[in-house]
């Protein structure tokens, strides 16, 4: 069996998911709430999580911004989710599709990893 992977998903026209292949963009119950802004060549993290709005930076540059938002997705989700092993199992042994550019930080290789972890 292959090791699980991530997926870039697109938006283009006719594109469709690998087999084994679980979506966990933003809008779905995995995507993570911190999104990567920038203006003037300045780049931000924002989210809103549990009627709780954060804003980090400034970062000088997209992958910095992105790492953040990785480490915002495990300290204030997967941190607070109970069990998170048992929560993540629909994800277990598929491949995560997220819209960030494959070698680009992205919450879909931290999920990756923790469905990777030998279950209990």
């Amino acid at each position: 069996m292959n090791k699980p992977q991530r997926i870039q998903r697109r938006s283009d026209r006719g594109f469709k998911l690998p087999p084994n292949t679980v979506c966990v963009t933003r809008e779905t119950k995995w995507g993570n709430p911190f999104a990567v802004v920038e203006h003037n060549g300045v780049f931000a993290v924002l989210g809103e999580v549990r009627g709780e709005t954060y804003c980090f930076g400034p970062f000088i540059d997209r992958a910095e911004a992105a790492n953040q938002a990785v480490e915002l997705f495990d300290e204030k989700i997967l941190a607070n989710i109970d069990g998170v092993a048992e929560a993540i199992a629909d994800l277990r042994g598929k491949n995560l599709a997220c819209f960030c550019p494959i070698g680009q930080p992205c919450h879909a290789d931290l999920l990756l990893e923790i469905c990777s972890e030998p279950q209990p």
